[in-house]
């Protein structure tokens, strides 16, 4: 169990310390992927980097180094890669 409240309190803090469009932005991708999919924070360089793992896919989402307007989404363990805006998400999930 403390590893589980450690890794909250990471995760938690990386939330407090991001920016509000950053947030913003990973309650739009959650709310259109749904409960389906497990979430997954880690620091990247100076800034975070987000996973979704679910049953169409893993998505990813970078708040450095990227443009934060579009996701990678891998199917078929790294065999296929797309990158999209986040509006498409509107239309494929």
């Amino acid at each position: 169990m403390n590893n589980i409240s450690s890794l909250l309190r990471k995760e938690e803090n990386m939330i407090d310390n991001m920016s509000l469009e950053d947030f913003k932005t990973l309650m739009f991708i959650s709310s259109h992927l749904g409960p389906n999919y497990a979430f997954k924070m880690k620091t990247f360089g100076r800034g975070i980097q987000v996973n979704w793992a679910g049953p169409r896919g893993n998505i990813m989402w970078r708040n450095i180094n990227w443009d934060t307007n579009t996701i990678e989404l891998v199917y078929d363990v790294n065999k296929y890669v797309q990158r999209f805006d986040l509006e498409r998400l509107k239309g494929v999930w």
